[in-house]
């Protein structure tokens, strides 16, 4: 898909010194004399405010962190060496797709790019099971494939909600094996040939070493540029994200930031030592609470290679709520999960930069407006990082357009112009988020609306069957 080398790494330094120098020199035609000196207390108080700059420094710093120590896995059995990537394993993996069911068509389309892909690479016995509220009609007429229907009256223990409560119900009844392997995937999460090589080799290195950590890999959004290119390039910060914190994160074998519940390998009887009964409260993001439970519980956590495909939002007040969600719910985790405060701890920090991160563009308003010269320090430091957040955005859309075979040439620079000025828009869309979480906290679990026109699968893909 993209070489992930040291051209991968050289390029990211080109993006980010890219980045700086632009920076400098918009800054520099702005004021060619670096502003001008404070004169009064008002000048001063915005003279120093600059300081919130630095209140991202440490997210900055993780993503560099994570971008310059990217690599693509390599197994270190000799078993996988000798075999290469593309000999199969014996042991089962089933691909676990969660869906309320109101939107049957979303989920078929997942389960089609399931099939297409273990066709494309058949190197492990699997099944997928669709995990719903209400039946998904239509699922493909193949043995791999089953309905597990959480039913109507289903109440766990401690009376967990929404995802968690159907994910837990699933893990009681689902007939895997417990040597098996679980792929947790959303409903329009789509599987690639690449995602079934890399399960493949995390599978057969966690069974050699017997340290059964849990993985996760990179998900991307460019399934609905075209229809839908705001959103998506707004969500180029994630995949960005995926590559630095994320990633650095997994080479630390724990949660800093988070997890994602969706691109989620797990052992079946790793996955059962922690469960996901948890309270109401807990449900908003059962994936990061999941998570910080299963650090108590001793078990670590690992990068697998490969890709799968989501969607973004397709309006702004899906978007917000989304956001808003993540946000009330790794706050809650943060601070209320029943595990010792130092697994928490890391989660906590990241939360509160991300409360206080819109801050600094606020402040860069303010001071664009009023032309007040920073302090020389302040003023670099904050130059850097906005550099990386810049280079988030622009290798995000790099990624994901690398996956992407219709673009021509004229079209793909066309986007990287847009996603570059349109990041003020996308800051200021993700503060909106977060203000309104701080104002108005999720009380509920919002689900975001999938456009209809995805809902089919290609017609090659109705041949696996």
């Amino acid at each position: 898909m993209w070489a992930l080398n040291t051209g991968f790494r050289l390029g990211i330094l080109l993006l980010l010194v890219g980045s700086f120098v632009t920076i400098r020199f918009l800054k520099h035609l702005v004021w060619p004399h670096g502003g001008h000196p404070a004169h009064d207390p008002l000048d001063h108080l915005v003279q120093w405010g600059a300081v919130v700059w630095t209140a991202i420094a440490p997210w900055a710093i993780a993503d560099v962190a994570g971008w310059m120590l990217f690599r693509r896995h390599t197994p270190v059995t000799e078993e996988a060496r000798r075999e290469g990537p593309g000999s199969p394993m014996t042991h089962h993996v089933a691909f676990r797709i969660v869906t309320r069911g109101d939107q049957p068509g979303i989920a078929r389309a997942t389960v089609w790019s399931v099939l297409e892909a273990m066709q494309a690479r058949p190197l492990f016995p699997f099944s997928v099971e669709v995990v719903s509220d209400e039946p998904v009609t239509g699922l493909p007429d193949h043995p791999a494939v089953r309905a597990i229907v959480v039913p109507a009256g289903y109440e766990t223990p401690h009376g967990a909600t929404h995802k968690a409560r159907a994910l837990h119900h699933a893990m009681l009844v689902s007939p895997v094996d417990e040597d098996a392997w679980v792929l947790h995937l959303d409903e329009e999460s789509h599987a690639t040939p690449a995602l079934i090589i890399g399960i493949r080799n995390a599978v057969m290195e966690e069974e050699a070493n017997g340290l059964h950590r849990i993985g996760q890999g990179l998900i991307t959004y460019e399934r609905d540029l075209r229809k839908n290119p705001l959103y998506t390039m707004a969500d180029s910060i994630r995949v960005g994200d995926d590559l630095g914190r994320f990633y650095l994160q997994y080479r630390l074998h724990s949660i800093l930031f988070g997890m994602h519940g969706s691109f989620l390998l797990v052992r079946a009887n790793v996955e059962r030592q922690v469960g996901f009964d948890f309270p109401p409260e807990a449900c908003t993001t059962e994936d990061t609470t999941w998570a910080l439970h299963q650090m108590a519980a001793g078990n670590r956590f690992r990068w697998v290679d490969g890709t799968v495909i989501e969607q973004s939002p397709r309006h702004f007040r899906d978007f917000v709520r989304q956001r808003r969600r993540w946000f009330t719910g790794m706050w809650w985790a943060a601070r209320r999960t029943n595990v010792p405060a130092r697994f928490r701890a890391s989660l906590a920090l990241a939360m509160l930069l991300w409360t206080v991160g819109w801050l600094g563009f606020a402040y860069s308003l303010l001071h664009i407006a009023s032309g007040v010269a920073v302090p020389g320090a302040l003023g670099f430091i904050g130059d850097c990082i906005f550099s990386v957040y810049l280079t988030n955005y622009l290798l995000g859309l790099w990624v994901s357009l690398s996956g992407t075979k219709t673009l021509g040439g004229v079209r793909r620079v066309a986007f990287f112009v847009a996603q570059a000025f349109l990041i003020p828009v996308f800051a200021v869309i993700e503060g909106a988020a977060v203000v309104y979480s701080l104002v108005r906290p999720e009380r509920r679990f919002h689900v975001v609306s999938k456009p209809a026109e995805e809902q089919d699968p290609p017609t090659s893909t109705r041949a696996v069957a």
